[in-house]
């Protein structure tokens, strides 16, 4: 199944991503000169991922687990 994720930074939508692929997967993310102003302005990045369409084990028959589940995030890095 397909996972979307919608980025935001500072309450405004940055990025839409689609993964389709298990196992680890890298997102690069450039920023444009206004999110990074914005960034400047604001002292801070708070950096949100919404994700869309999460499915429970059972949704996909694969067993009883009920838990709605998402892609699971390792590490970030920032430039």
């Amino acid at each position: 199944p397909v996972q979307n994720i919608s980025v935001s930074i500072n309450g405004m939508k940055a990025r839409d991503f689609s993964l389709k692929e298990m196992g680890s997967t890298t997102l690069r993310m450039e920023l444009t000169a206004d999110e990074k102003n914005a960034m400047i302005i604001a002292k801070k990045a708070i950096i949100k991922f919404n994700f869309l369409n999460v499915l429970s084990p059972r949704d996909l028959r694969i067993n009883s687990d009920t838990r709605k589940l998402a892609y699971t995030i390792q590490s970030i890095g920032l430039q």
